[in-house]
């Protein structure tokens, strides 16, 4: 079965419809056209071909291109780490203890800690720095937010997410400065066990996922590393 091939620029096409299908680039604009008449399911001779413009070599490494099986990158499987508290807030206390209940690699740890509002840039840095993998719970009047779990390099981290807030809403950064002066409010002991639960959720689920706990209940959402965070570093950012 040929799967789809799909136009990125000029010079470039993408075979296959999933994340990080094979992308073909330095193409010229026969070659493109050939590929996606190829990919929506016209039958083209290597004559056709020629006629075109491409020789038979060219023409039978591109029908072996669009044949051939698919080979996606290796989804990143993060190991199960021993928690660590980084403060001594009951949600941070919930989610080590939920935490230490799972299997994990002894010479792993991943750094838990508790921000009321917004993560603190200040104790975020250090464990960048470090590479050291950790899980943010951010606390607020109506719920928690826990996770995704950062994997410094590898992973989406909390500057990620207050940058895709601020794609949404672009006074957000000064919302966000006086949210980080406002004192800790008070938490739900009921929301307590659910940030317990959501951390061992988020430990089982992919890269970027993360759990949204409010009073009317519990979502699940995705982050990606935003481009321009640069917590990826300029060789690993993401591209397309």
């Amino acid at each position: 079965m040929v799967r789809p091939v799909l136009w990125r620029q000029g010079g470039e096409v993408q075979v296959g419809a999933a994340p990080g299908s094979l992308r073909l680039t330095g193409l010229s604009d026969p070659e493109c056209d050939l590929l996606l008449d190829i990919g929506a399911g016209a039958a083209i001779t290597r004559a056709e071909a020629e006629d075109r413009g491409i020789d038979s070599c060219s023409w039978l490494s591109l029908q072996q291109v669009i044949s051939g099986p698919l080979q996606l990158p290796k989804p990143f499987s993060p190991p199960r780490l021993r928690p660590v508290p980084l403060d001594q807030s009951e949600s941070t206390r919930a989610a080590v203890t939920a935490l230490e209940a799972l299997p994990h690699e002894p010479a792993g740890e991943l750094a838990i800690l508790t921000d009321w509002y917004v993560s603190d840039p200040l104790r975020i840095r250090p464990l960048m720095r470090a590479d050291r993998s950790f899980l943010p719970l951010v606390l607020d009047d109506d719920g928690a937010t826990v996770g995704p779990i950062t994997h410094p390099g590898l992973t989406a981290c909390p500057g990620c997410l207050e940058l895709a807030r601020t794609d949404e809403d672009p006074r957000w950064p000064v919302v966000a400065t006086q949210l980080r002066m406002r004192g800790a409010g008070r938490l739900d002991r009921l929301l307590t066990g659910l940030v317990g639960a959501a951390a061992v959720l988020v430990q089982a689920s992919g890269p970027g996922w993360g759990w949204r706990i409010t009073r009317e209940g519990i979502g699940q959402f995705t982050l990606e590393p935003h481009p321009d965070c640069g917590c990826l570093g300029p060789a690993e950012a993401p591209t397309g």
